[in-house]
């Protein structure tokens, strides 16, 4: 970002948060991205972009990571790739609530938000009594 200057920092905070209240938020975001640098066509070869390549992934490594997971050794590999892209996330993140959160509004809210998902992951429950790890605030607040 930084380097070759296509995106104000502010621009890539605005993508970002789009991409937040959107489905498919990393989808969402290179749309948009695709959009400020082209325009519609921008946005179209964007959106094309970061969705073929997954078809074609999911469809050439499927059947052979099912084969490969029963091996110790690819199951620990993988599960590290894991907790790397947790690590990743958990930094990026970091690094842009020191850009995001300036004055107390917006870090009160932040602490707030993030007591309530942690909340709500500990106590939701579902219909049958178990925990319901996938379910979102708006589902919290209507079915728990």
């Amino acid at each position: 970002m930084q380097q070759h200057a296509w995106l104000t920092r502010q621009q890539l905070l605005d993508a970002i948060a789009i991409g937040q209240f959107t489905p498919g938020p990393v989808l969402s975001t290179a749309t948009f991205i695709g959009y400020l640098l082209g325009g519609v066509p921008g946005a179209a070869v964007a959106t094309v972009g970061i969705f073929l390549p997954s078809f074609f992934y999911v469809a050439l490594l499927a059947p052979v990571l099912f084969r490969l997971r029963r091996s110790a050794w690819i199951e620990a590999f993988l599960d590290s790739v894991n907790v790397c892209a947790l690590a990743l996330m958990t930094g990026v993140t970091i690094r842009l609530a020191t850009d995001a959160l300036r004055g107390w509004p917006s870090s009160v809210i932040a602490a707030v938000a993030l007591v309530a998902t942690a909340l709500e992951s500990e106590f939701c429950l579902d219909r049958a009594g178990r925990r319901n790890h996938g379910s979102s605030v708006l589902r919290h607040a209507l079915r728990c």
